[in-house]
């Protein structure tokens, strides 16, 4: 079975091709005007599996798409304007787990997912 980090990159990774899935179907002002997304997709599709920690891992695998909670709570705190990339991805990610609401506005995964246990060895 995969360790943790290899199935939330996994995921991650998905999540990110069918962004780019959706850009495709856009023409280009619709792409223009959603740039600012496009680009928080970009940067942290890459910088989100190199920062989390094993909790903030196990919390977000339970959503359908974790970057979908990422990017908005990026967009949302206007840290994509910072400087200290990799420190502000960290608070980011804490910020979801810690506030813990994303389980009541964002899709979890179904419950025959939930059902496969994890292997962290």
């Amino acid at each position: 079975m995969k360790d943790l980090k290899v199935q939330f990159s996994e995921k991650i990774a998905e999540c990110h091709q069918n962004y780019k899935a959706q850009w495709k179907a856009l023409n280009s002002d619709e792409l223009i005007d959603r740039a600012e997304e496009i680009a928080a997709v970009q940067r942290l599709a890459t910088a989100i599996p190199e920062v989390v920690n094993t909790s903030q891992m196990e919390y977000l695998m339970k959503f359908k798409n974790p970057l979908e909670i990422a990017v908005e709570y990026w967009l949302n705190d206007n840290a994509y304007n910072s400087p200290l990339l990799g420190e502000e991805i960290e608070l980011v990610i804490y910020q979801i787990v810690d506030k813990g609401d994303a389980d009541t506005i964002y899709e979890m995964e179904s419950n025959e997912a939930e059902e496969h246990t994890i292997d962290l060895m």
